[in-house]
């Protein structure tokens, strides 16, 4: 209430004031008929002294008191506060826990708490990572990618670099991965078109999507011009229709070199790199 000295000073002596001049009309006196000023001093006096000396001190105590009051439930609101974000970060939930870290007026119980956070960071990334190399050998490539995008981010946010040459071997692995599938699906769609380019005269890269599953119109398109520019099938690509017409009986006559050039394909010999 009174934190600041001068306005306990202030109001002791304004109560003081008050009460002493109550107390002189109490007795009876008149101060009329005081025409000493030192026997008014010596009457008053007294008084004002005691009653401002009193005051005083009792205003004192009480500020005293708010202040070890106000202390006490500082230091609980900091302890509920730390118990709070450590059970948060026992939860996982670090982004909360390090929102409230903060507020904490401690530096030791902040740096403490800090270096939990830390370390339980470093215990999502070693988990995330297991995770991701999982997720590659399930050939999950789209959640294995988002994973390590994850990592990446609290790598760059925390500058935990020691994880860097992890999470690039990882994204190797990943584009790897993504050749070694991108060569099983053009293997399989050459299959089909080879198969079909003796039975059917005509081919829509729907029709090849289907058969496949593989819904990449581009991919397919590609494997088209590509059999068709090293002679692995004999016809010829429609933009319009987005189909192929078959030479047939060429396509007949021809399969055992159509086959014979599959076949070389499939060791690398021919475009495999395209």
């Amino acid at each position: 209430m009174f934190k600041k000295l001068k306005d306990r000073l202030s109001a002791a002596l304004g109560i003081s004031l008050l009460l002493t001049f109550l107390v002189i009309f109490a007795l009876g006196y008149d101060f009329q008929f005081f025409e000493l000023e030192l026997f008014y001093l010596l009457i008053v006096l007294p008084y004002l002294v005691g009653f401002f000396i009193f005051f005083f001190i009792l205003m004192t105590l009480y500020d005293y008191k708010e202040r070890i009051k106000t202390k006490f439930m500082i230091r609980e609101e900091q302890k509920n506060l730390s118990n709070n974000i450590e059970r948060y970060i026992e939860q996982y939930n670090l982004e909360k826990a390090e929102e409230l870290i903060k507020d904490i007026n401690k530096i030791f119980l902040r740096k403490k708490l800090k270096k939990k956070l830390l370390d339980k960071y470093i215990e999502v990334i070693k988990a995330d990572l297991d995770k991701a190399e999982r997720l590659i050998s399930y050939r999950e490539i789209q959640k294995a990618t988002w994973t390590l995008n994850k990592i990446q981010e609290i790598i760059n946010e925390k500058k935990l670099q020691t994880f860097q040459k992890d999470i690039n071997d990882l994204r190797e692995k990943i584009e790897e991965l993504k050749l070694q599938r991108k060569l099983e699906n053009k293997r399989k769609i050459r299959k089909i078109i080879l198969n079909l380019s003796t039975k059917k005269e005509k081919l829509y890269v729907s029709e090849i999507s289907e058969e496949s599953g593989i819904n990449k119109d581009n991919l397919i398109i590609g494997v088209i011009k590509e059999m068709l520019k090293n002679d692995e099938i004999y016809g010829e690509y429609f933009t319009n229709s987005r189909s192929i017409s078959f030479d047939i009986q060429h396509n007949i006559a021809e399969i055992d070199k159509l086959m014979s050039v599959f076949r070389e394909w499939e060791k690398g010999n021919i475009g495999k790199k395209n």
